[in-house]
Parts: C-alpha cells; sequence; structure tokens
C-alpha cells in the first residue's frame, strides 16, 4: 500500500512543506522539486545509518535534494515521524523507488528524473567537461563561442535533449578544471584509454580543436594542446 495516497496525508505534507520552505529554504536555494505535485515526488524506502550509528528503515517522500550541505543531502517527509527530516547521502545504505519496487542510486536518480540539462550533463559526462572546460581557459577566459562549440558536441550525444548555452554554463559550474596542462594530459590519456570507439574519440579530440580555433590567435599553451593531440592520436 502506498503510504502517501491518502489525501489526508497529503495534505498534512503539504502543511509541513509550506512551514519547511519558509523556514529552511532561501530564494537562492535550487530546489528539483518545487514544480512538481507531491504524487509526483520520489517516493523511497531507505536503509539508514545515523551519526549515532543507529539502523533505521525509512519510507519518506523527498521534499528537497542540497548538492552542498553535507555533500549530498535530501529533505524528505517521513512516514513513521510524520515530519520532514534532513537524510544524507552518505548514511543512505540502500534504497528502493517504492513505485517501481527496483533498487537505485538515489543520486543519479534525482538528477536524471529531476535535474535540469546542466545537472544531467554534469552528472554523466564529467570527464569530458573537465577536458573541454581545460582547453577553452587555456588562453585564460571560456568564451561565448567555445561554449557554442561545446553544446554542439553534447546535443548529437543527446539529440532528444534540448542543449542550451545556460545548459552549459550550469555545467561548467560543477566541472573540475584541471591544475596543469601535465594533469590535462594524464587524465586526458586514463579517460581515453576507456573510449571503445575510435570515431568517438576523433570527435572528442576535434571538439578541443574547434575549441582553440574559435579564436584567430593560437596562445602558446593551446599550441601545447594541439601538438599533443597531434602526438597522441595522430590526427592532422
Amino acid at each position: 500500500m502506498n503510504p502517501f495516497s491518502n489525501s489526508e496525508i497529503l495534505d498534512e505534507i503539504q502543511n509541513e512543506l509550506s512551514q519547511f520552505e519558509t523556514t529552511y529554504l532561501t530564494k537562492s536555494e535550487k530546489n528539483f522539486f518545487n514544480n512538481v505535485p507531491l504524487s509526483e515526488k520520489p517516493q523511497i524506502k531507505i536503509s539508514y545509518v545515523s551519526g549515532n550509528g543507529d539502523y533505521s528503515e525509512r519510507i519518506l517522500l523527498v521534499i528537497m535534494y542540497k548538492e552542498k550541505l553535507y555533500s549530498g543531502c535530501i529533505s524528505a517527509y517521513c512516514a513513521f515521524n510524520r515530519k520532514i527530516l534532513t537524510f544524507r547521502f552518505d548514511r543512505i545504505k540502500t534504497c528502493k523507488d517504492l513505485k517501481t519496487g527496483k533498487e537505485i542510486n538515489l543520486y543519479e536518480y534525482i538528477i536524471k528524473n529531476y535535474g535540469d540539462i546542466g545537472d544531467y550533463l554534469s552528472f554523466k559526462y564529467s570527464k569530458p567537461l573537465s577536458i573541454f572546460y581545460y582547453v577553452a581557459k587555456a588562453d585564460g577566459q571560456c568564451r561565448k563561442e567555445e561554449k557554442e562549440v561545446i553544446g554542439k558536441y553534447f546535443q548529437k550525444l543527446e539529440p532528444n535533449k534540448q542543449i542550451t548555452s545556460n545548459s552549459i554554463d550550469e555545467a561548467l559550474k560543477k566541472t573540475e578544471l584541471f591544475s596543469s596542462i601535465k594533469e590535462f594530459k594524464r587524465l586526458f590519456n586514463e579517460y581515453t584509454k576507456k573510449i571503445p570507439d575510435n570515431s568517438d574519440l576523433i570527435s572528442l579530440i576535434q571538439c578541443c580543436r574547434d575549441i582553440i580555433h574559435t579564436q584567430k590567435t593560437i596562445k602558446p599553451e593551446e599550441k601545447e594542446i594541439l601538438d599533443f593531440f597531434d602526438k597522441s592520436a595522430s590526427i592532422s
């Protein structure tokens, strides 16, 4: 039986949610579930270990996701306590989607089903984004034209999603920037060794080239990247 199907329970949750948003949610905070009806918010069962080491199982209706607090956590209405509580990802041991009965990775589930395109890209394509970001910033800036090139690359990979400049901006904000050309080369080689299809590698490198060639003048840092590609992939 769905614990959140009763109209009285839903009214109770809505009242709790209104108080919660007024008390805890600032205007600058991003809530993936703002425009999602209560009946469509994630309904999950988790096993959880508290900070004191106490084990419990919880039936939850997820109200909010915060990626920075405690390195990721949710606020959720607990069917047992009948109040909104906070649960840290690193203390969730198992998680099941109540609607499907399947075990899920809660973070992945939230990003894929409720996050925006920028969140989705940063989750699914973190390594290519890091590569493109370093190449774009090699001359000291990440310009609009360079972001457009990056957007076109991902649009080909995700033809059913609408990828905009804002999407790329949001994804790059979450992207780690390599600290040096040495680190870039090392991690590039590590990542590309895992690419099974050579055509995918060619597309990745071509995107990097296109990013650099959005500007007429090629700076020494960019020339080093191009030389690295020539040597490692023998692509002219």
